[in-house]
């Protein structure tokens, strides 16, 4: 049984694309150095799905960046040949930023990097600032023709979330803090590129403002994830006092994602642990033996 099997509410009229990831795609190609033609290949395999349901095709939903595949961003070139097609279509393109909106990416919405419009974005997390909610924001010729009361269920806008996300979303732009975000984010991977010079486990970083993955692997050239290295570094850093999961489809990628208004001097006391966490799990310092109690994501 496959996990879209065990999914506890599964979709059967849905099928899943390869996503266009530029480190590790199933075509073999470097998608950094050859972005065009890793776009070539994931349109064509795109373009197989949408000719076998030519016409019965409502639409394709799609995150910026792959959150928890590992924080992958795609070439710009297949977003904006994705919206064309969408468009000449007739389908809706749905854009999914309950990981990356609210100016985590240096953007209000990730997709603002890639020029591209959507037909409908979909927000949540941190919309709420801690507290739930949702949204759906678009065009008012579809969520017009949502028929009555699908929009109006029990849970749907709670006055105090409401008023969380409306509070959030004021913070957000009263205090630029996509921009800050921006900055910080460049900080923190310019920090982990050199690194990368001392430490051959770090395979790839990718980022763009704060939504940022390091994937960690056992040899470079292979590319091969090293589940257990990351979890180590986690271990590391969680006893030293800072919180740091992995994610991503082989579980080897470390998610850094601190709060947009996280203050300098938090930021440098975080990469100070994060560097001492390197350092023990590159040495050895952190025993095999905690692996069993580590799950990830």
């Amino acid at each position: 049984m496959n996990w879209k099997e065990r999914m506890p509410a599964p979709v059967r009229d849905m099928e899943f694309a390869e996503y266009p990831d530029p480190y590790r795609n199933p075509w073999g190609i470097d998608g950094y150095a050859d972005p065009e033609a890793l776009t070539e290949e994931a349109m064509r395999s795109l373009g197989e799905i949408l000719d076998r349901h030519r016409g019965d095709v409502a639409a394709v939903l799609i995150e910026p960046a792959q959150g928890d595949g590992g924080m992958i961003f795609p070439p710009k070139e297949f977003m904006t040949r994705l919206r064309d097609v969408t468009e000449r279509e007739g389908i809706v393109l749905i854009d999914e930023e309950v990981q990356t909106g609210m100016g985590r990416s240096g953007r209000w919405w990730a997709i603002e990097h890639f020029d591209v419009v959507p037909d409908l974005i979909v927000s949540a997390k941190a919309l709420g600032g801690g507290l739930p909610i949702s949204a759906v924001i678009g065009r008012a010729d579809i969520l017009d023709a949502v028929p009555v009361p699908l929009l109006a269920y029990t849970h749907t806008g709670h006055a105090v979330s409401c008023a969380s996300a409306e509070a959030m979303v004021r913070v957000v732009r009263d205090e630029d803090l996509a921009v800050r975000a921006e900055e910080k984010g460049k900080i923190i991977a310019e920090w982990f590129r050199e690194k990368a010079k001392l430490y051959p486990f770090i395979g790839d970083i990718r980022q763009k403002g704060l939504l940022m993955g390091v994937e960690i692997v056992s040899d470079r050239i292979s590319k091969t994830p090293d589940k257990a290295m990351a979890l180590k570094i986690s271990w590391a850093a969680w006893e030293k006092g800072l919180i740091l999961i992995t994610f991503g489809k082989h579980g080897n990628v470390l998610r850094v994602a601190p709060p947009l208004n996280i203050p300098d001097e938090l930021l440098q006391e975080a990469l100070g642990i994060m560097n001492a966490s390197l350092e023990d799990a590159a040495s050895g310092r952190v025993s095999e033996d905690i692996l069993p109690y580590l799950k990830g994501w």
